[in-house]
């Protein structure tokens, strides 16, 4: 899956390289994949490959007044004064946009370096609050969680913002499970946002929660049209309320591919929809954002052309409206697509965009593969977490060994420990490690290498 910020990653060559890609879609073309889906004349998308590394853990960028904000080591960064500069470490930094190009590079707060993903921060349409991801605290020791703070926000004339307000934890933050992604409507009226609480839908699902009399609801689950029994996150909502998310449990292209759904009443969202295979690739498109100020214009973020943990970032231009889909989406064909390569130079084999087709040999689960035969499931005690990873090592709980069982999640190495297929034994070793050196140890429940959250699991 992606991570905390998930969520995420970069490195470049030195030779400096730009490459265009026009990608036009017609009407004719476009109608053999969704006809129904896109009921405008065409819709057409530009996707242009943008020359900016970020930095681990942040996956893509946001939007800022005239500008962005993104994640660096300020030893890249152009900015060679300033308090955190000398040794180099993860600062936010913000650039004004002119031409499709980033000027000038300062640090996105004036006092503070601000090492939060640019891909988990959100501000109202005014640009007065912002709302972001942050790790506990207590983070791998007594708290495992990721949570959501807000803020009060302004820009001095010298293009760097102060927050005016320390940041205030959102109310339903727990220890017990995180809360990631923050996307909060133009009008700071109501929050989306990551989260896997108990109740869901499985792994990582979307919930909405409602600023009223000062104070922010109770959240409620985006419900199963939307959430799957897998992972949807990085979540945006635009000036009329209608969302975009990346998920890896709807059909689609490969591993996390971007949708819309449509706002059809208040915080009611129609059935998602696949934005097609220009932005969606055969593996991880994640990090869509629009601009505030002309919501033809946007960003998002791909590994199609990189391994590990690289993530690019790509400009997009959307053309044409979204319109409500009139029946089930069609089965998948392959579509013909003119693209345009302009201005290309000095480009590694690696980063050539092509056409890309739904592909059945990707690992991507389908929700309606059922076929396949149900793996054991098998309970672990979860006792640590960290940021980096600690490798392979042995734990001692009262006088036994436990080799330890490492696994990433939500932008953080877990570090679990036994192997039970025995609740009740899994919940022995629990207490035992909450009455030792583990005071908040709890059980998680594993399918194979995948996590499973449905909370039925855990029912004796």
């Amino acid at each position: 899956m992606v991570n905390y910020s998930f969520i995420i990653f970069r490195t470049m060559t030195k030779k400096q390289w730009y490459l265009p890609l026009l990608i036009s879609i017609s009407l004719g073309v476009f109608s053999s994949f969704c006809n129904s889906l896109f009921a405008s004349d065409s819709l057409k998308i530009e996707v242009t490959f943008f020359e900016l590394r970020i930095h681990y853990p942040s996956t893509g960028v946001q939007f800022y007044k005239d500008g962005i904000i993104y994640l660096l080591d300020s030893k890249i960064t152009r900015e060679s004064k300033g308090e955190y500069v000398p040794f180099g470490s993860i600062s936010m930094y913000y650039s004004p946009l002119k031409d499709n190009k980033l000027e000038k590079q300062i640090y996105f707060l004036r006092k503070d370096p601000f090492p939060y993903p640019a891909d988990a921060v959100s501000f109202t349409s005014d640009y007065s609050k912002i709302f972001f991801t942050h790790e506990s605290r207590f983070r791998g020791y007594r708290d495992n969680s990721i949570r959501l703070y807000e803020a009060n926000i302004s820009m001095l004339k010298n293009g760097k913002s102060d927050l005016t307000k320390k940041p205030s934890e959102l109310p339903f933050n727990s220890k017990m499970y995180s809360c990631v992604q923050p996307a909060v409507s133009p009008d700071g009226k109501f929050l989306i946002f990551a989260s896997d609480m108990p109740g869901g839908q499985g792994g990582l699902d979307l919930y909405y929660s409602i600023f009223e009399d000062g104070n922010w609801e109770d959240p409620i689950n985006l419900g199963k049209d939307i959430n799957s029994t897998l992972d949807e996150s990085f979540s945006f909502i635009d000036k009329n309320g209608n969302l975009y998310f990346s998920s890896n449990g709807h059909d689609g292209y490969g591993k996390h591919d971007i949708y819309f759904a449509r706002l059809i009443k208040a915080y009611s969202w129609d059935k998602p929809i696949n934005l097609g295979p220009k932005l969606n690739s055969a593996k991880d498109d994640v990090a869509f954002v629009l601009s505030r100020i002309d919501e033809t214009q946007g960003f998002f973020a791909s590994d199609r052309n990189v391994s590990g943990k690289q993530y690019q970032v790509f400009r997009v231009k959307m053309y044409g409206d979204i319109r409500l889909p009139g029946q089930d989406q069609p089965t998948e064909k392959e579509s013909k697509t003119e693209i345009v390569e302009e201005g290309t130079k000095d480009i590694p084999e690696t980063t050539v965009i092509t056409q890309k087709t739904p592909d059945n040999t990707e690992d991507k689960p389908k929700i309606e593969e059922t076929e396949k035969p149900v793996q054991e499931i098998i309970f672990r005690v979860q006792f640590k977490a960290s940021p980096k990873s600690l490798g392979s090592f042995n734990v001692v709980v009262n006088g036994q060994q436990y080799k330890t069982y490492e696994y990433f999640y939500k932008g953080a190495y877990r570090y679990t420990m036994g192997e039970f297929t025995n609740l009740d034994e899994a919940n022995k070793l629990n207490q035992e490690c909450r009455k030792k050196d583990y005071p908040e140890a709890f059980v998680v429940a594993f399918r194979g290498s995948e996590r499973v959250l449905d909370p039925q699991v855990f029912k004796k």
